[in-house]
């Protein structure tokens, strides 16, 4: 019992990583139908590595997450701005193709700048733990949970009780009458990129301290499970990126511990597939299509 209690806090961890990302992505498919495949490569990677430099430059390292998160929204608006803008009324598929060039090409850029391979988070962080029975809660998973938590409440009242988020909720329920009715639907969709990139950007940094661990491609795996999450919680839905979220970490922190640790990974995408299988429209998507 004990044994599954700390896999069940494992799971926990994974699942808000996984939370904070597919949320974001949540956002951006749910206001303009795009699948953001370089979201984690601009947020989780990207603004990791340029916190990471902020700090080597000798700033401290609460002021270093700031201004790595600050340029990670900026390189979100100027990647939506010059390369998903003209895209936007495309086909599925070229949107597709689009971010995975995005993706790529970021994570290239990546490797010419810090090099290819993985390294240690720069910062050591004291972790002491509260022994409860034989589980022990860590610090950084107790921060990780509840960071989670405050930013899936604060993105909830977001788009459900203010201007900006009524704003999303016209964009993607019709763009056109939305711009009709006044409006600025390029604020929106610049604004959603902005909060999806800082989610990201919390997640990888979160991450990186976790595991003490930060590589060019640290965003690609995170970006295909938030994908997942999404069907899982039905696509566009916060609350089902959430529950979608903690539901794949926890099958993950299971699957590894009694069955096959190196089969961890699949057993999130076995998840998928009885959900494609079974519930196909996710936890709380709807049946209709409005492609």
């Amino acid at each position: 019992m004990d044994y599954l209690l700390q896999q069940l806090l494992n799971g926990l961890v994974i699942g808000s990583f996984l939370a904070l990302m597919a949320v974001g992505f949540s956002m951006t498919y749910g206001v303009i139908r795009l699948a953001n495949f370089a979201h984690g490569d601009i947020g989780y990677m990207f603004g990791t590595y340029l916190a990471v430099s902020a700090f080597n430059a000798g700033l401290p390292i609460l002021p270093s997450i700031i201004v790595g998160i600050a340029l990670a929204g900026i390189l979100g608006l100027v990647v939506v701005r010059v390369a998903y803008k003209p895209v936007l009324f495309a086909p599925r598929l070229v949107m597709l193709l689009t971010t995975l060039g995005v993706s790529i090409f970021l994570q290239n850029l990546a490797m010419i700048l810090w090099g290819a391979q993985a390294r240690p988070f720069p910062v050591m962080v004291d972790n002491p733990y509260v022994q409860i029975g034989s589980v022990r809660v860590f610090l950084l998973q107790g921060i990780v949970i509840a960071t989670t938590v405050i930013l899936a409440i604060a993105m909830y009242y977001l788009v459900h009780h203010t201007r900006m988020g009524k704003a999303m909720r016209a964009t993607a329920e019709d763009m056109d009458t939305a711009r009709i009715m006044g409006i600025n639907v390029d604020r929106v969709v610049y604004g959603t990129f902005v909060l999806g990139t800082f989610l990201g950007c919390v997640a990888g940094m979160l991450a990186a301290i976790y595991y003490n661990s930060l590589s060019p491609v640290m965003g690609f795996t995170p970006t295909l499970k938030a994908f997942c999450i999404s069907v899982l919680g039905g696509i566009g839905s916060l609350p089902g990126a959430l529950l979608g979220g903690v539901l794949m970490g926890v099958t993950e922190a299971l699957g590894a511990g009694y069955i096959f640790s190196g089969f961890r990974d699949g057993f999130a995408y076995l998840l998928l597939f009885a959900f494609l299988i079974f519930l196909p429209n996710g936890l709380f998507g709807k049946s209709r299509d409005r492609a």
